[in-house]
């Protein structure tokens, strides 16, 4: 008899299974009230999820593709170790410090030494603060939005994307409307149109459908 089965013999409630996933309610109904949300708690996230895998006696593959659902991605599934103790330099536990995604930024930094343009233009066209992008290039503070909005400017395509991000325990999920929009019109739009760049025009149907931006400098009028 697996590990959830003798958990429902023993007729827990509710408020049982959170407390043995390591979570209460309210956290719940705030990833359900902004699923696209990875600015607080996202290490809850993982924790919940690294427990939910021991409990539910979920494979690695089961246990990547609910990780997935939330937009993240397990480290030890995709990333190897060095990324994983990146990801949680202190163990399975509720982090206070943000870590230092050493392997993630040598992977975008080349992406960025790729590009045949000025830094400027780069981040100009992006979108985002200089001051951000400085911030991401060091690996200090990796922020899904302006890592996205500055890999869609430099041209990179879906795979290249989804493997960059892997690297700081992020994808784009099938799961998340605004991802969905997000990989569509990356792979089936123009980098640029009519003068108008391809970050530009995501975040304008974005903000027709009332989703998330990519959280950059992007106004709507």
């Amino acid at each position: 008899m697996n590990t959830w089965k003798r958990i429902k013999k023993t007729g827990v409630s509710s408020g049982d299974i959170y407390a043995l996933l390591g979570i209460r309610h309210q956290y719940v109904s705030r990833w359900r009230a902004d699923p696209t949300s990875l600015q607080s708690k996202r290490y809850q996230k993982y924790n919940m999820i690294t427990i939910a895998q021991e409990l539910f006696e979920l494979t690695d593959a089961e246990t990547e593709a609910f990780a997935n659902k939330a937009g993240l991605s397990m480290p030890k599934a995709n990333m190897g170790e060095e990324c994983s103790t990146e990801i949680f330099p202190y163990g399975m536990s509720t982090k206070t410090t943000a870590p230092q995604f050493t392997s993630f930024a040598r992977h975008f930094n080349a992406a960025i030494e790729a590009y045949p343009g000025k830094i400027k233009d780069l981040y100009e066209t992006a979108c985002v603060s200089e001051r951000m992008l400085r911030y991401i290039r060091t690996g200090a503070n990796i922020t899904k939005g302006p890592v996205l909005a500055v890999l869609i400017t430099i041209g990179k395509d879906l795979d290249s994307i989804q493997e960059c991000l892997k690297k700081a325990g992020l994808i784009l999920s099938k799961s998340l409307h605004s991802d969905t929009v997000v990989m569509w019109m990356v792979e089936n739009e123009p980098h640029s149109y009519k003068g108008t760049s391809l970050v530009y025009r995501i975040n304008e149907t974005l903000d027709r459908l009332e989703l998330p931006l990519l959280m950059t400098r992007f106004k709507s009028d």
